[in-house]
């Protein structure tokens, strides 16, 4: 099986890397912030349309998800702050952020942006499309990630190399509104320490007396090399709390270098922009606040 999940051309391993990762975040009490997925059987007829296959019968296995409500993040704020979305983002629940960002770091999720995360009309978060876990982390709930220093200074400033010549060296600009979901501004002090969202350290608790192999075998993972990944982020969170498996993830990536785009990199972690009035975030200029 390929280190990635969800390439086309590998259906089996697919099933076995989602169904895996499943059945570990609801053990891990992290099941309410992304949708359920499961593996069954599917028995259809095509129905009539633009196509020559009107009534073939279709017997296959397939991978099933329960729905996540409302849109993406980015598709609500466009990109700044604005009179109709404000109450949205003010709406937040800090748990769920917290949880999210649990979810990344330790299933090391390394495509998280704003299109992954949906945002309802009640402001509940649904994380989507995880299938770039148990790589690289880079996650815009975590600072010192490529995702999140995008939304923090512009993508201009982070990869100016993947953007037609002439664009570098980028220049910071104002944060974008997705930088509000910076896991320190939904969590008391900011630091999270060992104090994580309800059943996560029960789970790291049972985790801790199994091999690498007792993972791979007991969850049936696609690769034994996203069981051990997730062995050592496992055993750091209980041993040593968010901030320092922070801290260990991002020594092992790359430094960005402000150039290249990519999952694996990592940056100076600064302080938090949690307040809209204070904080330079793009914001309309009609903005009441």
């Amino acid at each position: 099986c390929p280190l990635k999940g969800g390439l086309m051309g590998h259906g089996q391993c697919n099933f076995r890397f989602l169904t895996a990762l499943n059945q570990l975040t609801e053990e891990a009490g992290l099941a309410a912030i992304t949708p359920t997925s499961w593996t069954g059987p599917l028995h259809a007829i095509l129905p009539k349309g633009h196509h020559s296959n009107t009534g073939v019968q279709v017997n296959t296995r397939t991978q099933f998800y329960t729905v996540a409500e409302g849109v993406s993040i980015e598709a609500v704020t466009g990109g700044r702050i604005t009179n109709k979305n404000i109450a949205l983002l003010r709406g937040l629940k800090s748990e769920q952020i917290r949880m999210a960002a649990m979810f990344d770091l330790m299933f090391s999720e390394a495509d998280r942006h704003g299109q992954n995360v949906f945002l309802a009309e009640n402001s509940d978060i649904q994380i989507i499309d995880n299938e770039n876990c148990f790589g690289p982390t880079n996650s815009m709930f975590i600072p010192g990630t490529q995702k999140y220093e995008i939304y923090r200074i512009g993508y201009g400033a982070v990869c100016c190399g993947n953007l037609p010549a002439g664009n570098c060296p980028g220049k910071p600009t104002a944060s974008a509104p997705e930088i509000l979901l910076d896991y320190r501004c939904h969590t008391p002090g900011g630091k999270m320490g060992k104090d994580y969202p309800v059943g996560v350290m029960e789970f790291l608790t049972r985790m801790e007396p199994l091999t690498v192999q007792d993972i791979y075998e007991k969850y049936q993972m696609s690769r034994i090399d996203h069981a051990r990944i997730l062995k050592e982020r496992t055993t750091w969170l209980l041993q040593y709390g968010f901030e320092e498996t922070l801290t260990r993830v991002l020594a092992q990536q790359e430094p960005g270098d402000g150039i290249r785009y990519g999952f694996n990199f990592s940056y100076p972690i600064h302080p938090p922009c949690c307040d809209v009035q204070s904080c330079d975030i793009r914001k309309d200029p009609q903005l009441t606040l």
